[in-house]
C-alpha cells in the first residue's frame, strides 16, 4: 500500500514540474500582442502565486479534518479545470482565471502530496520528500522540451498544455482508486513505538500528546499550530529559502548577459542549477539519519558558491558555481517540510500547508527585493542577497533546533 501511495505522490510531483515548465514557457505566447505586455505578464504570474498562497493552508486544514484523499481529488479537479480553461479560452480574462485555478490546484497538490508522503512514511519523511522533489525537478527539466516540441510540431502554444491536462485527468481516476493511510493511526503506532513504559518523562510526553489530540478539533488547526514557535521559525526559514531559490533562478541568465557578457552560457548555468538540485536531492534522500548535518552543509555550500561566483566573475566559474548552488539548495526545502510534518504528525496537512503558504509569499517578496536592489545598484547587489539569506536561514534553523533540543 505504501508503495502505491508513494508512486502516486511521486507521479503528481513529476506532473506538477512538467506543468510549471509548460506554464513558464507559455507566458510570452499568452501575452503576445497585448498592450502593456510586461504588466500583464506580471499580473498573470502574481495570480498564480496568489493561488499558491491561499489554497495550501485551506486544503491542508480541510484535509486534516475530512481526509486528504477527498481534498486531493478536489485539487486535481481544480487544476484540470484551470488547464482546460487555458486551452479552450480566447479571452485573456478567462485564461487569467485558469492560471489562478492552476495555482490553487498545484499549491494544494504539492502540499497534500508532501503531507501524504509524511503520513505514509513517518520514519522516512525526509527521504520520501527529497525523492518527490527529485521527480518535481525532473519534470521541470522535461517540461520545456515537451512544450517546445509540441509547439514546433503543431504550431499552437495552447496544445502544449494538453499533456498536463491529460496527466492530471488520469490522476483523478488513479487517486480515487487508491486507499489512503489514516495519519492518526500511523502516528499512534509510531508514537507508541517511541514510548518507554519505564520512563516517566516518556509517559508524560505521551500523555501530553494524547491531550493535544483530544483537543485538536477546538478551533482552527492553523491557529493552534501558529502558536508553536518552532513551526514559526520553520515558516520563516522556508519563506527566505524559496525567495532566494526563485530569485537565483531568475537572475542567473541576467548575470551572465549583463555582468559576464556571455548570455548563451546563462542557459547552461540555469540547466546546471536545476541539474545540481536533482543530484543533491537524490543524495539527500539517502541521508535520513544525517539530515540536520546535510541541511547545515547545504546552506554553507550555497553561500560559498555564490560568494566565489561573484568574486571571480568568469563564465566558467559562473556555470560551475551556479551548478554547485543548485546542489547546495537541494537539501533545504525537503528538510524544512519534513521537520514541519514531524513536528505535528497529527496535522501534517495543516503544517505543510502553512509552510507552502509561507514559501509562496517568500517567492514573491524576496525576488521583488532582489529586483529593487538590482535596479538600484547592480546584478551583483541583487545576488548578494543569496549568501546573506543562506546564512540567516542557517542561524534561524539552529535557533529552532535549540528550541526543541
Amino acid at each position: 500500500m505504501n508503495k502505491k501511495i508513494n508512486v502516486l505522490c511521486y507521479s503528481l510531483m513529476l506532473f506538477l514540474g512538467i506543468h510549471l515548465a509548460i506554464y513558464q514557457n507559455s507566458m510570452n505566447y499568452i501575452t503576445e500582442g497585448i498592450k502593456n505586455k510586461n504588466m500583464v505578464m506580471g499580473l498573470l504570474v502574481a495570480l498564480r502565486f496568489i493561488g499558491i498562497m491561499i489554497a495550501p493552508i485551506m486544503s491542508g486544514e480541510i484535509g486534516d479534518r475530512i481526509g486528504k484523499k477527498k481534498v486531493l481529488l478536489v485539487s486535481l479537479v481544480i487544476i484540470t479545470l484551470g488547464i482546460s480553461m487555458i486551452i479552450l479560452s480566447r479571452s485573456i480574462f478567462l485564461i487569467a482565471l485558469g492560471i489562478f485555478l492552476t495555482g490553487c490546484g498545484s499549491g494544494s497538490i504539492e502540499s497534500l502530496g508532501s503531507s501524504i508522503l509524511a503520513d505514509t512514511n513517518p520514519l522516512e519523511t525526509n527521504k520520501v520528500i527529497n525523492i518527490s522533489q527529485v521527480f518535481f525537478s525532473v519534470g521541470a527539466v522535461l517540461g520545456p522540451l515537451l512544450s517546445l516540441k509540441i509547439i514546433d510540431l503543431l504550431g499552437n502554444w495552447k496544445l502544449s498544455y494538453f499533456p498536463a491536462f491529460l496527466a492530471f485527468a488520469v490522476m483523478i481516476a488513479v487517486t480515487y482508486a487508491i486507499r489512503f493511510v489514516n495519519a492518526n493511526v500511523v502516528d499512534k503506532e509510531v508514537a507508541g513505538a517511541k514510548i518507554d513504559p519505564n520512563n516517566d518523562s516518556s509517559r508524560e510526553t505521551s500523555k501530553q500528546e494524547e491531550e493535544e489530540v483530544s483537543n485538536q478539533d477546538k478551533g482552527l488547526f492553523a491557529a493552534r499550530l501558529f502558536k508553536d514557535g518552532y513551526l514559526r521559525l520553520l515558516c520563516l526559514s522556508i519563506f527566505l529559502y524559496v525567495g532566494i531559490e526563485s530569485g537565483s533562478a531568475f537572475w542567473i541568465t541576467t548575470y551572465f548577459s549583463d555582468v559576464l557578457k556571455a548570455g548563451k552560457l546563462g542557459s547552461y548555468a540555469l540547466s546546471g542549477f536545476w541539474g545540481g538540485m536533482i543530484i543533491g536531492r537524490y543524495i539527500c534522500s539517502k541521508l535520513e539519519s544525517k539530515k540536520n548535518m546535510a541541511f547545515n552543509a547545504s546552506l554553507v555550500i550555497s553561500a560559498l558558491s555564490i560568494i566565489i561566483c561573484l568574486s571571480l566573475r568568469t563564465p566558467i566559474s559562473g556555470v560551475i558555481n551556479f551548478t554547485v548552488l543548485g546542489f547546495g539548495f537541494a537539501a533545504i526545502w525537503p528538510a524544512l517540510m519534513a521537520s514541519a510534518a514531524e513536528r505535528h504528525p497529527q496535522n501534517t496537512g495543516t503544517a505543510i500547508g502553512m509552510m507552502m503558504t509561507a514559501s509562496a509569499i517568500g517567492g514573491v517578496i524576496i525576488p521583488f527585493i532582489m529586483g529593487v536592489l538590482g535596479n538600484t545598484f547592480s546584478v551583483i547587489g541583487a545576488l548578494t542577497v543569496v549568501p546573506i539569506t543562506s546564512l540567516l536561514i542557517l542561524v534561524t534553523h539552529n535557533i529552532a533546533e535549540k528550541k526543541i533540543g
